[in-house]
């Protein structure tokens, strides 16, 4: 018995354009990638713009992004990357 994958249904439909697709996985993520977030970054509005332009980024680009394991993974990996971008920036301008 194949077991359905809600993220991987999604997915399947961003690639498609479809938007409630994408509203679907925004809504079921959106909350714990803020909190994950916070804890990179220490700053609650920080970590919702990062995550908010994560998504942005991930409909934008819906066409090419491949994700070969779990979406969630593919997520949180995105999310984790660009909090450390982030903080590496804020770090490199407070030594100038």
């Amino acid at each position: 018995m194949d077991i359905v994958d809600p993220d991987r249904i999604d997915f399947l439909g961003i690639t498609k354009n479809d938007k409630t697709a994408f509203e679907h996985l925004f809504r079921r993520y959106y909350k714990t990638l803020c909190l994950y977030a916070v804890g990179i970054l220490k700053d609650r509005e920080l970590a919702e713009d990062s995550v908010q332009e994560v998504f942005i980024w991930f409909w934008e680009n819906r066409n090419v992004c491949e994700v070969n394991s779990s979406v969630r993974a593919y997520l949180y990996t995105a999310v984790r990357h660009k909090a450390l971008r982030i903080l590496q920036k804020q770090l490199s301008e407070h030594k100038h």
